[in-house]
């Protein structure tokens, strides 16, 4: 072997993670060196240990998850968490159909301007709402989407990004004290009467 010929020390690949201490410092190497590759060149299925908590991260999102800057909403809107199904890296199309449905809403729906995606209290986009639909009745690039999921009391809807000014005024900001402790919903209307 061409190693053997060379000697142990003129190996020339890195390892990473050498001598980790903790087990739980392996997965997230892992995860690490995951997200260095081009997503689309990898054939994982799992993208790496918690990847949406210690993977690769935006500038804009690395401060928002830090800075926690409350946001007073002042339009009528719905608070989507849509922390299952959120990770770091989302393309546009993927963040906007995880957030648009299918949720079971009731007639205030038809009363919401926006819809904010929302991971861990802070806003990830803002979307204008144009109209609802049934659950799975419009297209979605979501492979999770089945039965259980598109029956007649889940509606999605249909929208855009909101306009530039709507989107500086609430995007990246906390919307925790929204949420009260331990609320399992995931939607919380918000200026909706």
């Amino acid at each position: 072997m061409e190693s053997e010929q060379r000697g142990p020390d003129s190996f020339n690949h890195p390892f990473l993670g050498k001598s980790c201490t903790d087990s739980c410092d392996e997965p997230k190497i892992e995860s690490a060196v995951i997200d260095l590759f081009e997503h689309d060149k990898l054939t994982n299925i799992i993208r790496g240990y918690e990847s949406s908590t210690f993977g690769r991260i935006g500038v804009e999102q690395l401060v928002a998850q830090y800075r926690q800057e409350p946001v007073d909403i002042v339009h009528p809107v719905l608070l989507i968490r849509i922390n299952q199904m959120f990770r770091h890296g989302m393309t546009p199309i993927e963040l906007y159909d995880v957030t648009r449905g299918v949720w079971k809403v009731g007639v205030n729906r038809e009363k919401v301007q926006f819809a904010f995606a929302v991971y861990h209290g802070i806003i990830r986009e803002v979307y204008e709402i144009l109209t609802w639909h049934s659950g799975g009745t419009t297209f979605s690039s979501r492979p999770d989407l089945n039965k259980e999921f598109t029956s007649s009391d889940r509606y999605e809807f249909i929208g855009r990004l909101a306009p530039k000014q709507i989107r500086n005024m609430y995007l990246y900001k906390s919307v925790s004290k929204y949420f009260t402790e331990h609320s399992q919903n995931p939607l919380k209307y918000v200026n909706v009467v």
